[in-house]
């Protein structure tokens, strides 16, 4: 349930602002953790070069994690 609105108000944000950051990275995590891997793979890659854009390398190494684990 958390899961869902998680990721509808991801969806919601990213609606009227496409590059949101925040909502990218919890859309992504929440199809994935909903087993939706194949949804979520487009939303990390957006997130890694994001992350990569503004230095931000934390959140480019959890991208990239996801990416690799993911098929």
């Amino acid at each position: 349930m958390i899961r869902r609105r998680r990721s509808q108000t991801s969806r919601k944000v990213l609606e009227h602002t496409r590059d949101h950051y925040g909502a990218t990275f919890q859309l992504a995590a929440a199809l994935e953790a909903a087993g939706r891997r194949d949804e979520a793979r487009p939303l990390w890659e957006k997130m890694l070069q994001m992350a990569e854009a503004s230095e931000d390398m934390e959140t480019a190494d959890k991208a990239r994690a996801r990416l690799h684990s993911t098929p």
